[in-house]
């Protein structure tokens, strides 16, 4: 028992030398990291006194808003497509040749008027897509929107 007793303080001895060595050198390091807070204390101060937050925020908000203009003409470019597409959809299924006779001509000229608007439809829609992607064209080449894409852009050079 006291051998037991002397083995176990000796382990415990050991680990607590061990357990100082490990202290003393993360205080050995203490001056290092004490001297790296330092200088990013005085960068960030340099930066506050220098408005490099402002041009942060205005180049961040520029960021922003070029992604969000670009989302709009993205999504302004396939429109045409989507009422093209739409266009192709409006269609009505054909009428099996044997479901109506000479006698039923009133329903087949019905049936006429309604082929017809279709035809319409779809011509009038393909029209609207051709001067949808005329006037977004025109539109992405907006003297306004250059004016602002200017804007961005020194926001991004003052960064």
């Amino acid at each position: 028992p006291l051998q037991e007793a002397l083995q176990e303080a000796r382990r415990t001895f050991l680990a607590q030398r061990a357990r100082l060595r490990e202290l003393d050198g993360k205080l050995a390091q203490r001056p290092e990291l004490q001297r790296q807070l330092d200088d990013a204390l005085r960068k960030l101060g340099a930066f506050d006194q220098s408005d490099h937050a402002a041009v942060l925020k205005a180049y961040a908000q520029g960021q922003r808003q070029q992604r969000e203009v670009q989302g709009t003409l993205d999504e302004l470019t396939e429109w045409p497509a989507r009422i093209r597409q739409l266009a192709e959809a409006l269609l009505l299924d054909d009428w099996p040749a044997q479901a109506f006779a000479d006698r039923d001509a009133e329903v087949l000229a019905w049936r006429s008027d309604t082929d017809r608007l279709g035809e319409e439809t779809r011509t009038t829609l393909q029209a609207l897509a051709a001067q949808m992607e005329r006037r977004v064209q025109t539109l992405g080449q907006d003297p306004r929107l250059a004016a602002w894409r200017a804007r961005a852009q020194q926001a991004v050079a003052a960064h």
